[in-house]
């Protein structure tokens, strides 16, 4: 697992992170923590809606902890696809994919605040595939 920290496509998403935690390791292991689901900031089910549910329909075990938060990240791109923070979660669009209602301020037009709607794994799988076409996840 990688995070491109200079991937254009990870800079707001990094700010943004940073700015609510701080300065934490840009990347490390769910199990390098004591508890992952309620020990990181974010409400454990939205832990559980960004690692569980969405990161099911990705071909690789994408889970990770960026600046502290849990978050899925594409293992070979190294682009972050989900994130989550205190009681919201947030999802990368693929290009081209429909505007969501809820925008998700200060992030760009790729992402959009999770509202636990069936389309958001459709969303995260779409945007893995098109970061490696080799790593298309079934539909």
């Amino acid at each position: 697992m990688r995070l491109d920290e200079s991937s254009p496509a990870n800079q707001d998403v990094l700010a943004f992170v940073r700015s609510v935690l701080g300065d934490r390791p840009a990347l490390a292991a769910p199990d390098s923590v004591a508890d992952p689901y309620y020990g990181q900031g974010s409400h454990p089910e939205v832990v559980e809606r960004v690692w569980d549910q969405l990161g099911k329909v990705l071909p690789a075990d994408c889970r990770c902890l960026v600046h502290g938060t849990p978050a899925l990240v594409h293992p070979t791109a190294g682009v972050v696809l989900a994130f989550s923070l205190g009681t919201r979660f947030y999802v990368r669009r693929p290009s081209g994919g429909p505007e969501s209602e809820e925008a998700a301020v200060g992030l760009g037009p790729a992402w959009a605040l999770g509202e636990w709607s069936s389309d958001e794994a459709q969303w995260c799988a779409a945007a893995y595939g098109e970061l490696d076409p080799r790593d298309r996840p079934a539909a």
